[in-house]
């Protein structure tokens, strides 16, 4: 709610966007943004798609993220969405906030650091794909997810949402034959467990971090 009394206190314009488990937002390529973005609530995941249809991942943002959305003609890139959990979007333009003569200094300290926590992810992100091997970058993943959102309970931990072969496979950067062999791998191993709602458990966190070693 703070950034909704902030931005209505300034009189500042927005739109409050809300995505179901799945839902995805597409920026149209033939179309130029300036919004920013940011997450009231839940977990979505970003990803760059180019006209080659590449998909690059970008990171998984959460609660007080900013995205800032820009498209280039130069570039021929554009952004897509899709939400892992129930989540709130709040769209604004900076440009609303550089015009305004007064604006209160927590809105400007509020992005600032919303802009500061989403890098922290980016770079989290791109630890995951400098791996050379996908086994590897699954590992990583299921361990910084295990650090960013996992909920301990009964000496397991818990990514409270779902990830298909499907999604885990955009984030990096895979395929859902190779994501699937691997996460039987890390079942048998009793490493994880992988519920038949695509929700991951960590059952072994020592034996996780030392499969970086093989």
């Amino acid at each position: 709610m703070k950034w909704i009394n902030n931005f209505s206190n300034s009189h500042i314009p927005y739109y409050i966007y809300k995505l179901n488990k799945g839902d995805k937002i597409l920026y149209n390529p033939n179309k130029i943004y300036n919004r920013s973005i940011i997450i009231l609530h839940g977990v979505i995941y970003l990803f760059k798609i180019f006209q080659n249809k590449e998909i690059f991942p970008l990171a998984i943002l959460k609660t007080n993220n900013i995205i800032d959305l820009e498209y280039s003609y130069e570039t021929q890139h554009y952004y897509t969405i899709i939400a892992l959990d129930q989540a709130y979007l709040m769209s604004f333009s900076l440009l609303n906030i550089k015009n305004k003569i007064y604006i209160k200094k927590q809105i400007l300290f509020n992005i600032i650091y919303g802009q500061k926590l989403t890098l922290k992810q980016y770079e989290l992100m791109n630890q995951i794909l400098r791996h050379k091997y996908i086994k590897y970058r699954i590992l990583q993943l299921i361990f910084l997810l295990s650090l960013e959102f996992g909920i301990i309970h009964k000496n397991k931990i818990i990514i409270p949402f779902s990830l298909s072969q499907k999604n885990l496979s955009i984030i990096i950067g895979s395929n859902k034959i190779t994501i699937n062999q691997i996460m039987n791998y890390l079942s048998k191993k009793t490493i994880i467990k992988y519920s038949t709602k695509k929700i991951i458990h960590i059952e072994n966190i020592v034996n996780l971090q030392l499969l970086f070693s093989y």
